[in-house]
């Protein structure tokens, strides 16, 4: 056969098969609004998933209809899965049977493609919730690999796989498809408590118990640290590509931190003199830096010297004094009542004794849960930053050469502290998180941290014993005076709950008294029964015998 006469026929074998397939679209054609090519990519979906994955087949095979032809899903009003499944029951044996030995190339390329995307989608989720991983492209690219289904002819492996073998650029061009698709992006996981949500919700439970006994007519201040950076970083703003500019810091001034003692109040009033406090090591603030410092800076912000910038029981101390000498003489009519986290110095069997001598009352935000349950984690922090870069980038942008100086970097500090801490009212951060009002203006943020819809009917009264254990850690440093601040939470639960163990130890002494009485009396009526069978004779315990049986018979 000449070459003229073979490429005549390949012609005609063309032509027939184009023909079958058109007749094969009108038969089969469209179902409910579909186009054939759309259903028969459905059912390539559906043939080669379940190589990958048979108990999601249908799965795949649904969201592809749904994505590819959302209308008519919408219009015949079922859901995705029940259109396949009436697709699948309309699909004629022939169809099946052609789409499993000689399916189109072409559309067996897009059904195994979307094939890999969707498994891909499955996994980059089941990694990033299960798991707190972000994939990265290398990770990507070898797991869609791996989703490749196996069988397939070598044309459309080798297309199918090209994107993932070509490099860098081809494969950050497919994840770019994949990420536009799927409704993905390029970024980083937020870091949330690692704490069951169960646990969460117990510990916010036994805090607003314990928040709910506080009269709401007392003074509520709220203390936490804050890290302070002597080189202030994440300031952004207009940066010219045309120029190469860089902020110029050592790399001790990189490192170097210090720690602020920040403190704001339900009361407006109070705010203005409520103690701010900066810790710093001896080298930061040397003894002569001191003398000269400008009045006007610590007037507004105190300044603690110390072996280390970090909190301590020592700095606590000293700060409930200078927050009692505040009080007194703002109104000390009206009790006052401290909230602050779980740090080990905090609980400091020192700081409580000293806060029940001075007349403080203490409110103690469960560990873990601050980010939800403290104003000044929740609202302020975030606030204050803001305002400590704007004021950083002002002064550092006037400043000589760009450099900032000690005493310049203390008045940005003062004026974001008195600006953001000082001189707002912050009665809405204490709402938010739940602390006052009996939780009824607490925000929908806590909620949804909280995973409730509503906030529960929190019962009156002080929490119990087990209550109040788990808002305070059960191990770690400061672990050891946890069995007194227990005591402080629960309060006259705990008398109730001492006094009632007391009374059921005495009922349990009293029964284990006339128990031993009855086993006496039992022991002494044994023995006596055992001496008067001693006096018996022989056939005197043969006639006992006897009866016995014989009663025993009858």
């Amino acid at each position: 056969m000449s070459s003229i006469e073979l490429a005549g026929l390949s012609r005609r074998i063309r032509s027939v098969r184009r023909s079958l397939r058109i007749q094969l679209d009108e038969s089969q054609g469209s179902w409910s609004g579909l186009s054939a090519s759309c259903v028969r990519q459905a059912l390539l979906v559906y043939l080669w998933s379940q190589a990958k994955t048979s108990h999601h087949a249908l799965d795949a095979a649904a969201t592809y209809l749904a994505r590819a032809a959302p209308l008519v899903i919408v219009q015949v009003a079922v859901s995705a899965k029940d259109a396949f499944d009436a697709l699948f029951a309309a699909t004629s044996a022939a169809l099946m049977a052609r789409l499993s030995t000689d399916p189109p190339a072409s559309e067996l390329y897009r059904a195994c493609d979307f094939i890999i995307q969707y498994l891909l989608h499955d996994w980059v989720r089941s990694q990033n919730v299960e798991y707190g991983v972000a994939p990265t492209r290398q990770q990507l690219v070898r797991q869609a690999l791996l989703f490749v289904p196996d069988g397939l002819p070598e044309a459309v492996e080798n297309r199918l796989c090209l994107p993932f073998y070509g490099g860098p650029p081809s494969q950050r061009a497919y994840l770019r498809r994949f990420r536009k698709a799927w409704n993905g992006r390029i970024g980083t996981l937020p870091v949330t408590a690692s704490l069951p949500i169960h646990v969460l919700q117990e510990k916010a439970y036994s805090f607003y118990r314990w928040a709910n006994c506080i009269p709401p007519d007392n003074i509520l201040v709220n203390m936490d640290e804050c890290s302070l950076a002597v080189h202030v970083e994440g300031c952004r703003g207009t940066v010219l590509r045309s120029v190469r500019g860089a902020v110029r810091a050592s790399l001790s001034t990189q490192r170097s931190r210090m720690t602020l003692l920040a403190s704001v109040s339900t009361d407006f009033g109070f705010n203005a003199i409520l103690p701010q406090v900066i810790i710093a090591n001896k080298t930061q603030f040397p003894i002569k830096f001191m003398k000269f410092l400008d009045p006007a800076i610590t007037d507004r912000l105190k300044i603690w010297r110390g072996a280390t910038a970090w909190n301590t029981a020592a700095f606590m101390c000293s700060y409930l004094r200078l927050l009692h000498e505040n009080w007194q003489s703002y109104c000390p009519e009206k009790p006052l009542t401290l909230l602050f986290d779980c740090a080990a110095c905090h609980l400091h069997s020192t700081v409580r004794s000293l806060a029940k001598t001075l007349g403080l009352q203490v409110l103690v935000v469960p560990a873990g849960a601050t980010g939800t349950l403290q104003p000044l984690d929740a609202y302020i922090f975030r606030t204050l930053r803001c305002e400590i870069r704007r004021q950083w980038t002002q002064t550092k942008s006037e400043a000589a050469e760009g450099v900032v100086s000690r005493e310049a970097w203390l008045r940005v500090m003062a004026t974001a502290v008195e600006t953001v801490l000082s001189h707002r009212d912050w009665q809405r951060a204490f709402e938010g998180t739940g602390v006052t009002k009996q939780q009824n203006c607490i925000s929908s943020h806590a909620l949804k941290a909280l995973q409730w819809d509503e906030c529960p009917k929190i019962p009156a009264g002080r929490p119990s014993v087990g209550q109040a254990s788990c808002i305070f850690p059960s191990r770690g440093a400061g672990s050891g005076n946890i069995e007194a601040w227990v005591k402080e939470c629960a309060g006259d639960v705990l008398q109730a709950e001492l006094a009632e163990l007391k009374q059921r130890r005495q009922e349990l002494r009293e029964a284990f008294k006339a128990n031993k009485a009855h086993m006496k009396a039992a022991q002494k009526r044994k023995a006596k029964l055992v001496k008067a069978a001693r006096q018996l004779s022989v056939s005197d315990l043969q006639n006992l015998l006897g009866s016995m049986t014989a009663e025993r018979t009858e």
